[in-house]
């Protein structure tokens, strides 16, 4: 059995972040916190009632919505999306998923060619993705990752380079 990290190694290293000792905590860390596939569970808190004459039971609408949103963890790839954001918060300072709407596909429109920003996004309909920590700006000052001590934050949106490619464009 090989000696990997000697005596030596640690003195040499004690004021650094040793990279193959912080790659293999990350990944035990995420692997533990990110286990289990999630699932959604409803129950409705009212008891059947009577509505113009008919018996309404609420836990059959309850049972509906819980389908629906199983549906959506699994098409909108949420546990993915948490993954690469568990990484940036044991990595970095914060990891942050963003959770939205697309009415419409947002495009931007280059030298003539018409783009589309976001490319994981689907016209009408739920949506989420990581934000990079990178992309993340707030108030000068605020040293605590928290969002809730933030007064307010602005998300950096760029196109991105593969698309560039894809249609040719080039920076000027």
């Amino acid at each position: 059995r090989a000696e990997q990290w000697t005596s030596a190694d640690q003195l040499a290293y004690k004021d650094h972040v040793v990279d193959n000792v912080l790659f293999s905590d990350v990944q035990t860390l995420v692997a533990t916190l990110n286990f289990a596939n999630p699932q959604v569970f409803l129950k409705s808190k009212r008891p059947p009632y009577v509505e113009n004459g008919e018996v309404v039971d609420p836990s059959i609408n309850a049972t509906i919505i819980e389908q629906l949103l199983n549906y959506y963890v699994c098409e909108l790839n949420i546990k993915g999306e948490i993954k690469k954001a568990l990484y940036d918060a044991l990595i970095g300072m914060a990891g942050y998923v963003f959770t939205g709407y697309a009415f419409n596909k947002q495009k931007v429109g280059i030298d003539g060619q018409i783009i589309e920003v976001s490319d994981g996004v689907r016209s009408d309909s739920p949506y989420v993705m990581r934000i990079s920590p990178c992309d993340i700006r707030w108030e000068v000052g605020i040293l605590d990752p928290s969002l809730e001590k933030k007064p307010w934050i602005a998300i950096k949106e760029v196109v991105k380079l593969r698309l560039r490619l894809k249609y040719g464009i080039k920076e000027e």
